[in-house]
């Protein structure tokens, strides 16, 4: 694997791929278009047209920074959240006697919290058809709520640094989703380019220790040390950023369960993985 095929390619315009239909079979003149949006850049403009806030800020409010905001992609497929607290504390014994790994109880009800902001649980709870491991964070999201008490004041743990739930499935397929996500990110955060600093944390949603032939991606992603259940298992953790990237499973996602216009190419989204 070619570690730098993911970070010489930071920030190409979504609109600079040029896929390309072969000659020679009948054709549709919509076909390159789609095939854009199945297997290129236009992917991730579909998966941001879906953006929408689930929890917003309070308005008037004075401390901004300390107030929760929580936006997702349709289906919960990708979030991102500011001022979270995730409650693992139900997890003390479970690390030492299951494999949590594509289990959907390891937030029970509440065990993930949201503050100084309006929760719109009617929108929240139609967006949880895919419920199922590695479709969609609706197994983990579906335990939100908002509380009066600020999200930073009841931690054993604050993380400062921006962090990245993860759930792993066949891990190349893992970190091309994980790569889609820091573009859409990116563009998210108004293409401020610290939102491709390896300075991130990553917390690995499962408790059977990370080994696979593949470790040396992790340093395109983040330069600090993984983290698992078992490093948060007992805590109340407190993230000022957490990113809920896209999942390798997803229907109709990429990569894994890839629909693709036939005899086409030359998507630039693809073409560094594969130099």
């Amino acid at each position: 694997i070619c570690l730098q095929s993911f970070l010489s390619q930071t920030a190409p315009h979504l609109t600079e791929s040029d896929p390309h239909c072969e000659l020679g079979v009948k054709r549709w003149p919509w076909e390159e278009l789609l095939f854009y949006k199945q297997a290129d850049f236009g992917f991730v403009r579909e998966r941001l047209r879906e953006m929408e806030s689930l929890c917003e800020p309070h308005d008037g409010h004075q401390n901004q920074e300390d107030m929760s905001s929580l936006r997702c992609s349709k289906d919960l497929q990708f979030c991102v959240a500011k001022n979270i607290r995730l409650d693992f504390t139900g997890l003390t014994e479970r690390v030492n006697h299951e494999n949590l790994k594509y289990k959907m109880d390891i937030f029970q009800a509440g065990d993930i919290t949201l503050s100084g902001c309006d929760l719109d649980a009617g929108k929240l709870s139609s967006q949880l058809e895919m419920m199922s491991p590695l479709q969609s964070w609706a197994p983990e999201l579906q335990n939100v709520k908002v509380s009066d008490q600020k999200t930073g004041e009841d931690c054993d743990l604050v993380v400062d640094t921006p962090t990245r739930p993860v759930n792993m499935y066949h891990h190349f397929c893992d970190f091309f989703n994980l790569y889609l996500s820091l573009h859409m990110n990116h563009s998210l955060s108004g293409m401020d380019i610290s939102s491709w600093s390896v300075n991130k944390q990553v917390l690995l949603l499962e408790n059977i220790p990370y080994q696979s032939a593949f470790s040396p991606t992790w340093s395109a992603f983040t330069s600090l040390p993984l983290m698992d259940l078992n490093s948060v298992a007992g805590k109340k953790v407190c993230l000022k950023e957490a990113m809920f990237p896209l999942l390798p499973r997803m229907l109709f996602g990429l990569f894994y369960n890839t629909p693709v216009v036939s005899d086409c190419h030359n998507s630039d989204l693809f073409r560094p993985h594969m130099t």
